[in-house]
């Protein structure tokens, strides 16, 4: 069972990342380990990579939205607008073939960057990094922001290694 600390109790929520391939559903309870104020990834030139975390709110918050810096680097800097900010959204999902049983399960990915915050529904933000080809290959590094209703915020980092080689196209009939 999550414990929040004192600093999370008083700002209201818990910041997480769980690996993009591990749904994150609307109850989902962030383990410890996952809760990080810093992001990372590395990616290939010309690569689409995902960079994603998630908010597990202890009370309402309101609306919150998101903005990303540009990620900068000694070779020059990547703009904010080559990153797409989306919202995880869940829909009805059948679990049995023959339709008795349903469940919600993380479905859509929603161009967006404003989500409400209620109190134990977990938010869960995809944010789509667009490498440049060519690109520099050195680590970047950025910021995002999270705006809150409250008008606080929070600012988490954003670290990117990028590589010069581009990965080969996929052989798929």
């Amino acid at each position: 069972e999550f414990a929040p600390t004192p600093e999370e109790q008083t700002k209201g929520y818990a910041l997480f990342a769980r690996d993009w391939m591990e749904d994150v559903h609307v109850n989902s309870i962030p383990r410890r380990e996952e809760v990080t104020r810093s992001l990372s990834a590395f990616a290939s030139a010309g690569e689409l990579e995902p960079v994603v975390f998630s908010v597990y709110p202890l009370r309402d918050r309101g609306n919150v939205t998101i903005s990303v810096s540009d990620l900068v680097s000694k070779a020059g800097k990547i703009p904010a607008a080559a990153i797409q900010v989306g919202v995880v959204s869940h829909r009805l999902s059948r679990v049995t073939m023959e339709g008795t049983v349903y469940t919600i399960a993380p479905r859509l990915l929603m161009p967006r960057a404003t989500a409400p915050l209620r109190k134990g529904t977990t938010t869960t933000f995809w944010l789509t990094l667009h490498v440049p080809n060519p690109v520099k290959a050195v680590a970047y590094k950025g910021t995002i922001k999270l705006a809150f209703a409250d008008r606080k915020s929070e600012t988490l980092a954003l670290n990117v290694r990028l590589f010069a080689t581009p990965l080969d196209e996929a052989d798929v009939p």
